[in-house]
């Protein structure tokens, strides 16, 4: 298995996007500096507020695979109710702008990720996937938080 290409400037994030593709969102191919990461989504979606929402859904959706990453369905047209955060916005603030912190669900989908017990989740393909995430997520904003002395 190939390792993730490490991006630690804006140069080379600014590289990807010109042979088209999507840092911020790529957990696969893709690790990047913390720091870089929030300074990025800070530029794309710089403060909360549901014009910022819509827009992060919409960016998701131009930057994400179109189909249910659980059935494995394709989705033919957008909705935000196809962007579906991992961990909550309102549990991981800082999260809510993060490309890695998005399953692209169909309605159904989502609805049993939200609304699901954990023992429920745990029969759903796309739960080891999300817990890896969620470890990522959560160590990439402790590790920030902790070096800003916060």
């Amino acid at each position: 298995m190939k390792l993730p290409v490490k991006i630690s400037t804006r140069e080379e994030y600014n590289l990807c996007k010109e042979k088209g593709h999507e840092p911020l969102c790529d957990v696969l191919f893709f690790c990047m500096d913390i720091k870089l990461r929030l300074e990025l989504q800070r530029e794309l979606f710089p403060f909360q507020s549901p014009e910022n929402d819509v827009k992060f859904y919409k960016w998701c959706w131009e930057n994400k695979p179109k189909f249910c990453e659980e059935i494995g369905q394709e989705i033919l047209g957008y909705a935000a109710i196809h962007i579906s955060h991992i961990l909550t916005k309102g549990a991981f603030t800082e999260a809510r702008y993060d490309g890695r912190n998005v399953n692209i669900l169909s309605a159904k989908s989502h609805n049993k990720w939200e609304f699901a017990t954990d023992s429920e989740k745990q029969n759903m393909k796309i739960y080891y996937n999300n817990q890896y995430i969620i470890e990522l997520l959560k160590k990439d904003y402790v590790t920030y938080y902790k070096n800003q002395n916060i």
